[in-house]
C-alpha cells in the first residue's frame, strides 16, 4: 500500500489537503485515469488493471459512435465492452429489457429443486452418480461442463459434434477415459445432414458454429455430415436410459425434442439453449416447444441470464403421461 502524506512533494509542487492512501489498481477507491485528482496527485493508473465498468467510465470521453464490429475500433475499448458483455449482472439487465420489449420469453422455473452451476449449464446433481449416463449434444470447443460431470461424479459423458473444427480441437486435446467424443449430428432421423456455417456480424463465416439452417451461406459452403435420431444411438451404445441430456445444436433441437417426446428415450433432466434468436426461428416456435415439454411431464426448474439455456426435470413417468 502506497501512503501520500501533506508532507511529501510531487513533481508539481507540494500535495494539499489530508493524508490519502492508494491501494492496488484493483481497489475500488482508486481515482479513475485522467481525471481531475489523478492529474493533481500526479498518478499513473494502469488502465489494464481496471474492471469493465470503469475502463469504460475512465474513457467515455474519448469514445466515438462507431460499432464495435466495425475496423478501427479501439481493441480497449472492445476487450472492456466484451469483458462486461459477459458479467451475469449485465446479462440479467440485458434480459430484463429483452423481456419488455418481447424480445425474450418471460420465463420462471415451475420447479424449486437444488440446482448448481458448471460451465454455463444449471443441473440438479442429487440424482447423479458414477452409473448415470450424459449426453452433450454439440460441444463447439468448450467441454468445461462435460469435464466438471467427469470429475464430479465419475459418470460416463457422450458428445455428439459433426463440425470439422471440433473434431480437429478435441483431437488434439487429451480427455478422460470417461469422455467420449463422436462425430455425429444428433437429428429427429437416421441419414446424412447438409450443415452450413454460421455468419457473423462483420460478414464472415464461422469456422466453429454450424447450423441446419443456410442463412446467407451458399450451397457451396455447406458439410455432409452422419446423422443419428437419440433412439438409434442409444441403441448403438447400448443405453437404455439416459439420466442428462444437455443440447446445444443451433437451431435443430426443435425437432430433435419432438423426436425425443415420440420416442422411447426421456432423459430425466433436459438442458436446452434455443435458439429462437435466429430470424428463421423466432420466440413462438420455442414457446411451443416448452408448452408440449410441460405436457409431458418436464418441468422448468432453472433459467440462465441469458434466458435462452433452460433446464427441465422430468416429473412423472412415460406410463402417466401416455
Amino acid at each position: 500500500m502506497l501512503l501520500i502524506s501533506k508532507k511529501c512533494a510531487t513533481a508539481e509542487g507540494r500535495v494539499p489537503g489530508r493524508a490519502h492512501q492508494l491501494s492496488s489498481p484493483r481497489k475500488n477507491n482508486l481515482p479513475l485515469p485522467g481525471s481531475s485528482y489523478a492529474r493533481r496527485m500526479n498518478l499513473e493508473i494502469p488502465q489494464a488493471s481496471l474492471g469493465p465498468v470503469r475502463l469504460l467510465r475512465a474513457n467515455w470521453r474519448h469514445w466515438k459512435p462507431v460499432s464495435r464490429f466495425e475496423k478501427g475500433a479501439d481493441p480497449m475499448h472492445i476487450a472492456a465492452w466484451k469483458r462486461l458483455e459477459k458479467t451475469p449482472g449485465y446479462q440479467r439487465k440485458k434480459l430484463f429489457f429483452k423481456r419488455l420489449f418481447g424480445r425474450e420469453l418471460k420465463l420462471r422455473p415451475d420447479i424449486a429443486i437444488h440446482a448448481v452451476k458448471e460451465g454455463g449449464w444449471w443441473f440438479h446433481p442429487d440424482l447423479l452418480n458414477e452409473n448415470s449416463i450424459v449426453y452433450s449434444l454439440g460441444v463447439g470447443e468448450d467441454i468445461d461442463f462435460d469435464l466438471a460431470l467427469v470429475r464430479s461424479f465419475n459418470l460416463r459423458v457422450d458428445a455428439f459434434d459433426p463440425t470439422p473444427s471440433t473434431i480437429d480441437w478435441l483431437a488434439a486435446r487429451e480427455t478422460p477415459d470417461r469422455f467420449h467424443f463422436h462425430p455425429w449430428a444428433v437429428t429427429a432421423q437416421d441419414g446424412v445432414l447438409k450443415l452450413y456455417p454460421r455468419t457473423r456480424r462483420d460478414g464472415s463465416k464461422s469456422a466453429v458454429m454450424y447450423s441446419l439452417l443456410p442463412g446467407d451461406a451458399s450451397p457451396e459452403d455447406a458439410v455432409l455430415v452422419p446423422a443419428f435420431c437419440l433412439a438409434s444411438i442409444a441403441a448403438e451404445l447400448g443405453h437404455r436410459h439416459i439420466d442428462l441430456l444437455k443440447m446445444d445444436i443451433e437451431g435443430a433441437e426443435y425437432e430433435v425434442l419432438d423426436s425425443l417426446l415420440r420416442n422411447g428415450v426421456k432423459p430425466m433432466q433436459l438442458l436446452v439453449e434455443f435458439h429462437h434468436r435466429f430470424a428463421d426461428i423466432g420466440l413462438a416456435k420455442t414457446a411451443g416447444m416448452i408448452t408440449k415439454l410441460r405436457g409431458r411431464g418436464y418441468r422448468i426448474f432453472a433459467i440462465s441470464e441469458t434466458g435462452r439455456e433452460v433446464s427441465f426435470m422430468q416429473t412423472e413417468s412415460g406410463e402417466q403421461r401416455s
